[in-house]
């Protein structure tokens, strides 16, 4: 789970301010990028607060905690020409220092790195991580869980007569399984 805030991110907008959100890429291993989280746009702001949002480490980074994620701020624009405010890097192994200087983000715009007096376009600061484990039912399994498997059958009269093809419990002969067989035979 994670939260971030900017600070003094770049004016997009001619009569306003910016309505800044970020887009969440990670790194693949052909070297290109894969969008995978989108934070809400948050109107006229340029020291936006966005609400915390929670994303499987699978998902983010592949299970991999030093993989490059890379950031981009956007100002959103209702004609879905949303123009570039800047990017940033970080992986989650950064990411897990928690809030403070190594996560605090220089938002680089790439057309204005080349000037001289250029810094950045803003800052992106990380508020909030949490990390928790998600037990899958392998997990539950391992750790002694106990099963036990009841098959049961509906044989009520809503399904129509057996002798009827039309009928789920319908017994075919020479080899082929109803629905019915079909799934216990899975189970």
């Amino acid at each position: 789970t994670l939260q971030f805030i900017g600070k003094k991110l770049d004016k997009k907008d001619f009569f306003g301010s910016s309505d800044p959100f970020l887009s969440f890429f990670r790194s693949n291993e052909g070297g290109n990028y894969t969008l995978v989280h989108k934070t809400e746009h948050i109107n006229n702001n340029v020291n936006p607060t966005w609400k915390k949002f929670s994303i499987p480490i699978r998902t983010l980074c592949n299970g991999d905690l030093d993989r490059n994620i890379k950031v981009e701020c956007y100002d959103h624009n209702n004609s879905g020409n949303h123009s570039l405010i800047g990017e940033f890097y970080f992986t989650v192994r950064q990411l897990l220092d928690g809030p403070g200087p190594s996560n605090e983000f220089d938002v680089i715009n790439p057309k204005k790195k080349s000037k001289k007096s250029y810094k950045n376009s803003g800052k992106i600061h990380l508020v909030n991580i949490e990390m928790y484990k998600a037990y899958s039912f392998l997990d539950y399994i391992r750790g002694g869980t106990e099963l036990a498997c009841t098959i049961s059958v509906d044989f009520t009269a809503s399904n129509g007569n057996p002798r009827n093809p039309d009928s789920l419990h319908y017994i075919q002969y020479g080899g082929n399984l109803n629905q019915y067989e079909l799934a216990i035979k899975s189970v």
